[in-house]
C-alpha cells in the first residue's frame, strides 16, 4: 500500500526536495554498485596508488552523503540555505575523512612493521599472478620473523609466473616490492625455517 502512495508523496515534495531525494538515491546506488564491483574485483583493487582527494569514489561519496545530509535537514524543516550550506559542507566532510583514512591505510602499507631486507634469498608462493620482466605487480606469500606475509613483487623473470608457483626472492626495491624469480626456486623449496 506504501508503495501506491509514493506518486502523491513525490507530488507534494517542493523542487529542493525533490533534488535532495534523486541525488541521494542515486548516488547511493552508486555506492552500493561499487562497494559490491569492488568486493567482486578485489585482485585489481590491490593495485598500488596514491590516495587522491578528487576521484570517482569520492564524488561518489560526496554527492550521497550530500543528498542524504540535505533530505534530512529539509524535512527537519531548516531553511534550504542553511540546508544546503550543512549538506555541502557534510559531503566534503565525508571526502576528507575518506581521503585521510586512505593516506593512513598506505602509511601502514609502506611501513611493514618488519625487516623487509630478510626477505632476501628465502622461498616463496605467488599468490596474485606476476607480470613478465619488471611490467607490473602481483602478490607473494613469504615466512618472515615467523609470520606469513603478503607482499607485492615483480618478477625478473621473462615469463609472467602464475599463481601457486614457488620463487626465491632476489633483492627488494622501493616501497617494499620484491624482485622475484622462478630460477632455483625448486632446489629450494625444501629450505629450513
Amino acid at each position: 500500500m506504501l508503495l501506491l502512495d509514493i506518486p502523491s508523496w513525490w507530488q507534494e515534495l517542493s523542487t529542493p526536495e525533490k533534488l535532495y531525494w534523486a541525488v541521494a538515491l542515486l548516488f547511493s546506488l552508486l555506492f552500493a554498485s561499487q562497494t559490491i564491483l569492488s568486493l567482486v574485483h578485489r585482485d585489481e583493487e590491490k593495485n598500488r596508488y596514491t590516495p587522491q582527494i578528487m576521484n570517482v569514489r569520492n564524488v561518489i561519496a560526496f554527492c550521497c552523503v550530500a543528498g542524504w545530509t540535505g533530505v534530512a535537514l529539509l524535512a527537519a524543516d531548516i531553511g534550504l540555505g542553511t540546508a544546503t550550506l550543512l549538506s555541502l559542507a557534510a559531503g566534503a566532510m565525508a571526502v576528507v575523512l575518506i581521503w585521510f583514512l586512505q593516506r593512513s591505510l598506505q602509511r601502514v602499507k609502506a611501513d611493514p612493521g618488519f625487516d623487509i631486507q630478510q626477505a632476501i634469498g628465502k622461498i616463496g608462493e605467488v599468490n596474485v599472478p606476476v607480470p613478465a620482466h619488471l611490467q607490473g605487480q602481483g602478490e607473494v606469500h613469504i615466512k618472515i620473523q615467523g609470520s606469513v606475509r603478503e607482499i607485492p613483487a615483480v618478477s625478473a623473470d621473462e615469463q609472467s609466473i602464475a599463481a601457486g608457483k614457488l620463487v626465491k626472492v632476489l633483492s627488494v626495491q622501493e616501497k617494499n616490492v620484491l624482485v622475484v624469480t622462478t630460477h632455483l626456486a625448486a632446489d629450494l623449496a625444501e629450505e629450513p625455517e
